[in-house]
């Protein structure tokens, strides 16, 4: 039986250590050279047993210290234990159809799209409350309950879009 390779895009935490002479100089040079993804097998990727690990995607702009020298803050664990595209991911596999979801910037929002009938929402946190829009009207649709588990938000999220595809 033949193999494939499957690429996985997994949310967690990264440790990125900037040595510089302030917190606002160590986020300027992290945002200068995490910008973008960072490309990590430019000679071979980084093998973790039977993982590959290519590429590293870092939002700067979301980045909480961790330390400063050796003395820790206690401050630097996300808020959530999960990103709004993870919340995305899983609403669209109870979905019919075939669904792409796209993390949005600085990872507080995702956009979920259905090219057969031309579905396109964005989820994302807009004064504090996480929100699900259509794409092509900005009509909001629902205002998600971001105390819930990842499981009730995802089916928040799916029912609310399930409710506007057949509706619409």
């Amino acid at each position: 039986m033949a193999t494939n390779d499957y690429c996985f895009v997994v949310p967690g935490t990264v440790t990125v250590r900037v040595s510089a002479t302030s917190e606002a100089n160590a986020r300027e040079l992290l945002e200068m050279e995490a910008g973008d993804s960072l490309e990590l097998d430019t000679v071979a990727p980084i093998q973790v047993g039977p993982l590959s690990i290519g590429t590293l995607d870092l939002v700067g702009p979301a980045a909480k210290v961790d330390s400063v020298g050796e003395e820790l803050t206690n401050d630097s664990l996300p808020d959530a234990d999960f990103s709004v595209s993870t919340i995305a991911r899983v609403a669209v596999r109870s979905l019919p159809g075939t669904w792409d979801v796209c993390p949005g910037t600085l990872g507080v929002s995702a956009s979920m799209s259905e090219g057969v009938i031309g579905a396109e929402y964005v989820l994302e946190v807009v004064d504090g409350r996480l929100s699900l829009f259509d794409f092509v009207t900005s009509c909001s649709l629902a205002v998600i309950d971001d105390s819930a588990s990842l499981v009730e938000m995802a089916k928040e999220v799916a029912d609310a879009i399930l409710k506007h595809v057949t509706a619409g």
